[in-house]
């Protein structure tokens, strides 16, 4: 019998966040990253994830299963408007 189980690693990133800071300026580029890990945090915690690590401009969440990743993929960050969070020369 084996006492080994599944763990699903789910990494995100906040694509462009230099170019993002430079456009956007300090005040909104944080509250854009704010909002950007807000989204994560909910979306990995509903699907079940646990944050194993802040990365900066990204987040390492573990899961129980690849489908619970997958589907907290899904739902990974989308604004009010359906926006990619991440996409800031649309904000």
């Amino acid at each position: 019998m084996s006492d080994s189980a599944v763990v699903a690693f789910l990494f995100t990133d906040l694509v462009g966040s230099t170019e993002m800071l430079d456009l956007l300026g300090d005040d909104v580029a944080e509250q854009v990253r704010r909002t950007h890990f807000r989204l994560l945090r909910d979306a990995a915690t509903g699907a079940g994830g646990e944050e194993v690590k802040n990365l900066g401009d990204g987040l390492m969440v573990a899961f129980t299963s690849a489908l619970a990743a997958v589907s907290a993929s899904v739902e990974c960050p989308r604004d009010g408007r359906g926006r990619a969070v991440g996409d800031a020369r649309r904000v």
